[in-house]
C-alpha cells in the first residue's frame, strides 16, 4: 500500500511543465524511429526500383539453335564478368563453342560476345549464339542438356547489388 501512495504522490508533486517536456521527448524517440524505418523502407524501394535480372538459354527447331540472354529486370545490368566452360574447363568466350565441335559437324554460325564493363538495359535481347547446321545442332544440344556447357554471367545493378545468373537460376553474389 505504501508503495502505490508514493507512485501516487510522485506523480501529484510532479510539475505539469516537466510532465510535458517528458512526453515531447517521449515523441521526438518515437518520431526518430518512425523515421528511421521509413528511411530504410524508402532505400530498399529504390534499390528495387533498378532491380536487373539478366536470364538466358537455348531455344531450338529442327533448323536453328539460338542462345539468347536477355534483361527482364527493371533496370540496367552492367556486367562483371562472364564464364564460359566445357566439361568444367574455362574457354575464352561463346565463340569457343564451336572448337569444341567435331570438324565433320562444323557449321557457320553467328555469335555475340559480351564482357565485362558491358551494360545490358532493360528489355535487351542479345543473340549469344546462332547455329543452323542440324548435325551442329544436335550435337551442341546433346551437350547443353548433359550438363557440359556452363555459361555463368555476374552483373550489377546500378547500386553495386549483384547477382551472378547461370541462365536458369539467379543468385547474390559478389562478382
Amino acid at each position: 500500500m505504501e508503495e502505490n501512495q508514493s507512485k501516487t504522490s510522485f506523480f501529484k508533486n510532479m510539475k505539469p511543465e516537466l510532465l510535458m517536456a517528458s512526453l515531447a521527448v517521449l515523441i521526438s524517440f518515437l518520431t526518430l524511429f518512425v523515421y528511421l524505418y521509413q528511411s530504410s523502407l524508402m532505400k530498399t524501394q529504390q534499390k528495387m526500383s533498378v532491380w536487373p535480372h539478366v536470364t538466358f538459354g537455348p531455344s531450338w527447331g529442327s533448323d536453328y539453335l539460338a542462345i539468347n540472354l536477355i534483361n527482364k529486370g527493371v533496370g540496367p545490368a552492367l556486367v562483371k564478368g562472364v564464364r564460359v566452360a566445357i566439361n568444367g574447363q574455362n574457354v575464352d568466350g561463346i565463340e569457343s563453342l564451336m572448337e569444341y565441335v567435331p570438324d565433320s559437324l562444323q557449321s557457320e554460325f553467328n555469335y555475340s560476345s559480351i564482357f565485362p564493363g558491358q551494360v545490358i538495359m532493360v528489355g535487351e535481347d542479345i543473340q549469344l549464339l546462332q547455329i543452323q547446321n542440324p548435325k551442329s545442332i544436335s550435337y551442341l544440344l546433346n551437350l547443353l542438356r548433359a550438363g557440359k556447357i556452363q555459361i555463368e554471367v555476374c552483373y550489377c545493378s546500378i547500386y553495386e547489388d549483384c547477382w551472378m545468373s547461370n541462365g536458369i537460376s539467379v543468385n547474390e553474389s559478389e562478382c
